[in-house]
């Protein structure tokens, strides 16, 4: 199986070539973190019995959020969490993404544009919340930001799930409605 590090070492100056004048330090440190992952680069544990003094040498993991040979164990265990926290209640997936024109600026300004995002469409759910009769309350969501398409072009897009439950704090109860839909798709 080829590995994402064998890649990057592979095809690395190319793409520095190509798009060098678009890559961000943080796309320059995530390639050298997993080009480097479990290589002499990084060094290497030692283990050794005590007994009969047996010495094993285990190459370090880069620990970098976007190598998949180390952030594989951990996306399983997340996932499980997450998991463990679901209500007992119909789900929905929402997606929320910017026009093709403004993809140059968001790029440029990636930091504040993605927190805006975020804001723009948690703020679009609570108000729709507070005028909907079907879910009326506070809501509750999980929120992912996708930066790219399935074609690996720069598409910033973000995922919403959120469970068809909404909590009214001030009469302490909770809303739950179910259905094809949550909100109107042509008003959202």
């Amino acid at each position: 199986m080829i590995r994402l590090a064998d890649v990057v070492q592979r095809y690395r100056h190319d793409l520095v070539q190509q798009y060098g004048d678009r890559l961000l330090p943080s796309h320059y440190r995530a390639l050298d973190a997993i080009a480097q992952c479990r290589t002499s680069a990084i060094g290497q544990a030692t283990w050794s019995c005590s007994e009969c003094q047996h010495r094993t040498y285990t190459p370090l993991s880069c620990g970098h959020r976007h190598c998949p040979t180390c952030q594989n164990h951990e996306s399983t265990e997340w996932l499980q969490r997450q998991m463990d926290k679901q209500l007992p209640a119909d789900y929905f997936l929402l997606t929320f993404t910017l026009p093709a024109q403004l993809r140059d600026v968001v790029f440029r300004h990636q930091r504040d544009c993605y927190a805006l995002l975020f804001r723009c469409a948690v703020d679009t759910l609570a108000g729709f919340a507070k005028q909907s009769e079907r879910l009326p309350g506070q809501l509750g969501m999980s929120a992912v930001l996708h930066t790219h398409s399935r074609q690996l072009e720069y598409h910033p897009h973000i995922h919403i799930l959120l469970p068809a439950v909404g909590l009214n704090r001030s009469k302490n109860t909770v809303n739950q409605c179910s259905g094809q839909y949550l909100f109107n798709v042509k008003a959202l």
